[in-house]
């Protein structure tokens, strides 16, 4: 294919990327009216933004192909809790023009839910196998949260406000499409870092993460340039989405798969999870993120992603 076909390929993909990201915003602003912003942005968005490499992870068990879906359900993690949290950090500092991130209380919710996370999926990485016994343990930090991000909505002062039925429309106009467009954007970034003899390695680990998780940075940017207070909502959305792939992925691969999955050569990947995991909540723990932070954990994306290669190697 000629270079520049590819090129107008990918930013033709790009920009429906955005297109749909804002419908998810507008969506996620809606129900937010009526909801609260842990089942706004956490669950419900949460859900939309994973639900590209939900389908993914399903089809490659589908086909067998469980390497590829342990790669799928885990390869967006690393990239979103650092690169993302830290373009979340820069957008608010340049456009509200301040240094912190001050997040509201109720986000103590997610960091519980991210250290039960880690646990869990520390244990199943150590173990060694994708299998029943492990799938089923690793469903319970998602369930945790959905439930109690379900009890604290429902203790809390109802919202009579917001269209509940534009709300989900916009969720599905915007979220259904991108099932498509994320898959042919990341193919269209591969495509362009093979004719352009960019090497393997660069396109897995560096290229294709940032392709596959565009829609949810392109959503919290717009959410936080719509308004100061949706900063809340877009970091849940980055904690829920990534707590269902470490937790409901990994434990339908080891469900559903026949024999079980050794992840004994991916471990070094699973612990690269692990610890921005920890490095991320330990820096969001007090509910605040300052931009010096928000650089550093996008410094610190590249440094995993080049130990990762040089262990590799």
């Amino acid at each position: 294919m000629n270079i520049y076909l590819l090129i107008l390929e990918t930013a033709v993909l790009m920009v429906l990327t955005g297109v749909s990201s804002e419908m998810l915003a507008i969506g996620t602003e809606e129900l937010e009216k009526r909801l609260d912003k842990g089942m706004a942005g956490g669950v419900i968005l949460g859900i939309m933004t994973a639900f590209p490499e939900t389908v993914f992870v399903i089809f490659a068990i589908y086909d067998h192909f469980y390497q590829v879906a342990v790669g799928s359900a885990i390869g967006g993690n690393m990239i979103l809790f650092t690169v993302g949290m830290g373009i979340v950090s820069l957008t608010y500092s340049f456009k509200y023009k301040v240094n912190t991130i001050k997040l509201e209380k109720d986000f103590s919710l997610e960091i519980r839910s991210l250290i039960i996370s880690v646990l869990v999926l520390t244990i199943v990485t150590f173990y060694g196998e994708l299998n029943v016994l492990t799938g089923v343990l690793s469903l319970i930090p998602y369930a945790y949260y959905v439930t109690s991000r379900y009890r604290a909505y429902m203790s809390s002062d109802r919202h009579e406000g917001g269209n509940i039925l534009k709300g989900v429309s916009f969720l599905l106009a915007g979220g259904i499409p991108l099932v498509i467009i994320s898959d042919l954007f990341v193919g269209s970034i591969e495509n362009l870092a093979i004719y352009t003899s960019v090497p393997p390695i660069i396109v897995s680990m560096i290229l294709m993460p940032i392709a596959g998780e565009l829609e949810e940075k392109i959503s919290a940017i717009r959410l936080i340039v719509g308004s100061p207070n949706n900063v809340t909502t877009a970091v849940m959305s980055f904690v829920g989405s990534k707590i269902e792939n470490m937790s409901v992925l990994i434990g339908i691969i080891g469900i559903f798969s026949y024999d079980g999955v050794s992840i004994e050569k991916d471990r070094l990947e699973f612990l690269g999870v692990i610890l921005v995991t920890i490095v991320t909540t330990l820096l969001v723990k007090d509910r605040k993120l300052g931009i010096r932070e928000g650089i550093s954990l996008i410094l610190f994306y590249f440094v995993m992603v080049g130990l990762i290669i040089f262990i590799s190697a």
